[in-house]
This record gives C-alpha cells, structure tokens and sequence, in this order.
C-alpha cells in the first residue's frame, strides 16, 4: 500500500479515510488556543515507512537550511 501511495495517482475520495485528521485545542493561555491536528494511525505508519527510505535523500536536500536534520526530535 506505501508503494502505491508513493507511486500512483490515486483519486482522492479513495483515501480520503486515511487523510482524516482530528483536531485538537490546546490552550496557550491568555485565551490564544493552537490546533493540534492528529492524523490516522496508518497514515502515520505509512509516514514513518517512507521517511526511513528517503531520510538521507531529505537531509542531503535541505543542506544547511535545516539545522536539526537528521537529529532526534529535529
């Protein structure tokens, strides 16, 4: 399924379910709130899966703009 994710157009109403977020306030007092969205649990494995392929290529690209590249918690 990641490979055809990643690989082929799918329409969008197909995955629709897996691009689902919940939305979640958090209070940042002095009555400011930030959304906090939280994708589906698949979508976050299919990121997880990709992200350990195409790691080194992302570092590699984004060179000195991103300082915390390849850094745990970066």
């Amino acid at each position: 399924m990641t490979r055809r994710l990643c690989t082929e157009y799918i329409d969008p109403r197909t995955i629709e379910p897996i691009l689902a977020n919940r939305l979640i306030p958090h209070d940042k007092g002095e009555g400011a709130v930030r959304p906090i969205g939280v994708g589906e649990v698949i979508r976050r494995i299919v990121r997880k899966c990709v992200m350990k392929v195409i790691k080194p290529d992302v570092i590699d690209a984004s060179g000195s703009l991103q300082v915390c590249a390849g850094l745990k918690s970066g």
